[in-house]
């Protein structure tokens, strides 16, 4: 054996073994609170919820915090299999390798541009592999209902809250 054969496969041998290493760490299969997936929720959101979200730089975090508690809350309710499958998803998007499968490039997503984001997104929804389409599905409707789910957003729709039988005949 060459010495540059056996420096060779040592080389790539001891990335492979790193790659299996972070990859079962950071394996979907252990327990969470769904908060370390947050960036992803809070990289997609403005997108997703663009021309609805505040303008000004305060009333647009605030809105963008209650919708990420809006989304815990809205995952806590799913059945267990949906709930497994969109920490899935989420785990994807948080690993690199995943993630150049996904999106064609090993940056991770806090570090995109929004336009870069928004192509992404646009060619998931356009995808030619179901997990992009899920994906795009999956993280919209997410944002979606949780976003709408809050009372302050259904005027926005032209919604009003339902209002209490009241009997005409019983007096106050």
């Amino acid at each position: 054996m060459q010495r540059r054969t056996f420096i060779t496969g040592v080389a790539l041998a001891t990335v492979a073994t790193g790659i299996g290493v972070s990859s079962y760490l950071a394996s979907p299969d252990m327990p969470n609170d769904g908060r370390q997936y947050d960036v992803v929720w809070q990289t997609f959101m403005p997108m997703v919820l663009e021309g609805a979200l505040p303008k000004m730089p305060e009333p647009r975090d605030q809105a963008i915090n209650r919708t990420l508690a809006a989304i815990h809350g809205t995952i806590a309710v799913l059945p267990a299999s949906q709930q497994a499958e969109l920490d899935q998803l989420l785990w994807a998007l948080n690993n690199r390798l995943s993630l150049l499968l996904l999106t064609g490039s090993i940056t991770p997503l806090m570090m995109r541009t929004p336009s870069e984001l928004l192509d992404v997104f646009e060619s998931w929804r356009q995808g030619t592999m179901d997990i992009q389409m899920l994906a795009y599905l999956g993280l919209k409707e997410v944002i979606f209902s949780s976003y709408y789910a809050l009372p302050e957003h259904w005027s926005a729709l032209g919604y009003q809250k339902p209002q209490w039988f009241v009997n005409p005949l019983k007096e106050s």
